[in-house]
């Protein structure tokens, strides 16, 4: 165990690492398309609370994990390649 434990941590901080540089990249995609007026304006709950309804649809009909009976299973730290993601058709409000 001592062995592995050098080499544990290196891999834990390769993922670290990758998982950062995942959400900084999808932070700048989101903070491009709002600077380019791709955002809607959302001022009730009952707005949000649709706009995150379809959100989940989307997300879900799009998702590379299979769902088994107790839930998701997760195929990696990055199930998710955003790159290929086509963005959610924004409704003017």
């Amino acid at each position: 165990m001592v062995r592995k434990g050098p080499r544990l941590l290196g891999q834990r901080e390769r993922e670290d690492q990758a998982k950062l540089e995942w959400l900084r990249a999808a932070a700048k995609r989101g903070f491009d398309a709002a600077g380019n007026g791709d955002y809607v304006t959302l001022s009730s709950d009952e707005q949000i609370d649709d706009f995150a309804a379809r959100v989940r649809r989307e997300a879900v009909s799009k998702s590379p994990i299979e769902s088994g009976p107790i839930g998701p299973r997760d195929h990696g730290p990055y199930p998710y390649d955003t790159s290929r993601a086509s963005p959610l058709p924004l409704q003017s409000q």
